[in-house]
């Protein structure tokens, strides 16, 4: 039945989604062929320039947007007159979170790629671009030939995702808890929302102090480094602390994470007020 939901919520979702993803594609490819066309004239040089104006600000708001698209199917979808009927399914509400919570997971994820093939298609062929990509490449390939930098890597390619995960629970939980104000709900998931948030970082700032030794380590990395006899030795001072941080980091997520769903599966089950 999960699987049901997830492909359900995929269906209901991918046309906006798919819309967006186009609309930055077409708008790559006319401000890239606008801007380096050789053609003369100041009413087009205006235009490009208005189009790369353009431009910028979708690279700049893409992801935003993505954000903004799923809070508002959430919203309208479990909170408002839709909810009635998603209220009725012969499913948990668990399952019904959870099939939410990857659906927007994947369409936040693919926003920001789609953030960088819109970045590679509009730079890529020009000389400095190829020369930069080279360089980049060359460092990478010399750093992943230390043996603590790809499980680095791997930490923080999980970190990243799980905070982006916990981040659309901590909209789930907001908008949840937002239905205590029974006129003003999105008034009440915003103030919810930076409540939540500042409770936990209290909270994450708390545990960090219970280690002194290891937050030393972390905050004297700088003089560490340069301290360090060798390359070798530099890489082994950031990776042993970074390494235990990003771990400590993970759980922390994971925590919140817990959190967060069981908050919106509370509201949602047992305290449900629909518009």
């Amino acid at each position: 039945m999960l699987g049901k939901l997830i492909k359900n919520e995929f269906k209901a979702t991918y046309k906006m989604f798919l819309l967006l993803f186009s609309s930055l594609l077409i708008l790559t490819l006319l401000t890239r062929f606008c801007i380096y066309i050789p053609f003369d004239n100041t009413v087009f040089k205006i235009m490009t320039g208005l189009l790369a104006v353009v431009y910028v600000v979708a690279i700049v708001l893409i992801t935003f947007l993505s954000v903004i698209l799923v809070i508002r199917r959430f919203y309208q979808n479990m909170l408002r007159d839709q909810g009635y009927l998603s209220h009725t399914l012969p499913v948990k509400m668990w399952q019904q979170l959870v099939a939410k919570m990857f659906t927007y997971w994947v369409w936040i994820i693919t926003s920001i790629l789609a953030l960088f093939v819109s970045l590679f298609v509009f730079f890529v062929g020009k000389p400095k671009f190829t020369e930069n990509m080279n360089t980049f490449f060359k460092a990478f390939n010399n750093a992943m030939s230390y043996p603590k930098v790809p499980l680095l890597l791997v930490l923080v390619t999980v970190l990243v995702l799980m905070q982006i995960l916990v981040n659309i629970l901590n909209f789930f939980a907001a908008l949840s808890l937002g239905q205590i104000f029974v006129k003003h709900k999105i008034l009440g998931a915003i103030v919810f929302y930076f409540l939540l948030n500042y409770i936990m970082s209290f909270v994450v700032s708390g545990v960090m102090l219970i280690f002194p030794d290891f937050t030393d380590k972390i905050n004297n990395i700088d003089t560490r480094i340069t301290n360090a006899a060798n390359v070798s030795q530099a890489i082994e001072v950031v990776a042993n602390p970074m390494i235990a941080y990003f771990l400590i980091m993970i759980l922390m997520e994971i925590v919140l994470g817990v959190i967060y769903f069981a908050i919106s599966n509370y509201m949602l089950s047992k305290k449900l007020n629909l518009e």
